[in-house]
């Protein structure tokens, strides 16, 4: 298991990838910079194949996850 972090605009994100036999599993959880409470819009689990390396799913988990941030932001 390994956890991947970036700071995107004033935001925390944690990737937690999970190697399983056939799939990864992946735990997003995205805080405030500032309060360090939870962002919960932006947070959430899913599986993945494992047709990808672990980095590469992290990745572009991370680069879903601050688009979506990115347009929460926008839209507040």
């Amino acid at each position: 298991m390994a956890v991947h972090h970036k700071h995107h605009n004033g935001f925390e994100i944690y990737v937690t990838v999970d190697e399983c036999p056939t799939q990864w599993r992946i735990l997003v959880t995205v805080t405030e910079h500032a309060t360090g409470r939870p962002f919960p819009k932006a947070q959430g689990q899913r599986q993945l194949a494992k047709d990808q390396s672990e980095q590469d799913v992290a990745n572009s988990i991370i680069a879903e996850v601050c688009k979506s941030l990115d347009r929460l932001n926008g839209a507040s």
